[in-house]
């Protein structure tokens, strides 16, 4: 039963999106094609071993909504605080919110940089984000805003070893890459004082 009400929510989501003008979001796959529910959707679900019940997850530039509203979705004992700098991204966001009924996401505007006041001292559990930008970036907006030991969870491009090699000086540990269809699921940890 349970899986049927998350499939039926993914699938009205895919709906909202197809429906939603360009200009409003802007998506890597067209709502139409055939990939889009495998790419776009079901991609959230390489994520979700990372997160924990009563896991507070910030997700870093979530235009459209990925991986935050499918998460959402798929783990309802989570709480999940969706991130992007453009209103019309957020308008839309708090709207599919409502459209689904989602009571575990919380829509803010802000800039990466000025989580700690966007967040107002809140600290999360699991940062993460997907096609946002550079690991090193990512984890350094991620820093102040992540509890001791959370963790960081980066759906990523195929060519990473840079970037990998860039963000090794900052107080974080890579404690995972996973090779999947898309590209890789790169797992961090904020390292304990």
């Amino acid at each position: 039963m349970k899986e049927n009400k998350i499939s039926a929510k993914l699938y009205k989501y895919a709906e909202i999106l197809r429906k939603a003008p360009e200009r409003k979001i802007v998506l890597m796959e067209k709502p139409e094609s055939d990939k889009f529910l495998e790419k776009q959707i079901f991609e959230a679900d390489l994520y979700l071993s990372y997160i924990r019940s009563g896991d507070v997850v910030l997700d870093i530039g979530s235009g459209g909504g990925f991986p935050g509203i499918p998460l959402a979705i798929m783990k309802e004992n989570a709480k999940f605080v969706l991130v992007d700098r453009k209103k019309r991204h957020t308008d839309f966001l708090k709207s599919v919110a409502y459209k689904l009924n989602l009571k575990n996401v919380v829509v803010v505007q802000s800039e990466a940089e000025k989580l700690v006041k966007a967040l107002k001292g809140e600290k999360v559990d699991v940062v993460c984000a997907r096609a946002v930008s550079r690991i090193k970036n990512i984890l350094i907006w991620a820093y102040p805003v992540l509890k001791c030991g959370g963790k960081v969870v980066l759906g990523k491009g195929k060519n990473i070893e840079t970037e990998i090699k860039d963000a090794a000086s900052l107080d974080f540990s890579l404690i995972e890459k996973v090779k999947t269809n898309f590209g890789y699921i790169v797992v961090y940890r904020k390292n304990a004082k």
